[in-house]
């Protein structure tokens, strides 16, 4: 991808890059740069707490990119935003091909960061 976030440090994992090309695709360019700060803030957050970029990064990163797509016309359904974006985040990692851990925490990212309450006790 020959723009700007070329320059940032994120995932280079073909799975990674899907979701990045999925997101960009289908969001209005506001919400994918505010999917990427989240990222990054997270990212940096958890460095600041002594949490080293490794085997969880692209979890954190899948979250972050797909938890608002939802607000696309494709996440768009008869559920919230945050629940519709998830449905979709998850039903995009499955045909992927990942395992159900991966795509549960990334659907948690996506219909959690509005309504924890729904979150099973």
């Amino acid at each position: 991808m020959n723009d700007l976030y070329d320059g940032l440090v994120f995932p280079r994992t073909q799975t990674a890059l899907a979701a990045l090309r999925f997101a960009k695709r289908v969001e209005h360019p506001a919400v994918f740069n505010h999917n990427m700060r989240t990222y990054l803030y997270g990212r940096f957050a958890g460095e600041q707490d002594g949490v080293l970029p490794g085997r969880d990064d692209e979890a954190l990163f899948l979250g972050c990119v797909l938890h608002d797509v939802g607000l696309s016309a494709e996440g768009d359904g008869d559920q919230t935003f945050n629940v519709d974006g998830a449905d979709l985040a998850a039903r995009f990692l499955t045909e992927l091909g990942l395992g159900d851990d991966t795509v549960e925490t990334a659907w948690d990212a996506g219909a959690l960061h509005l309504c924890f309450e729904i979150a099973p006790p």
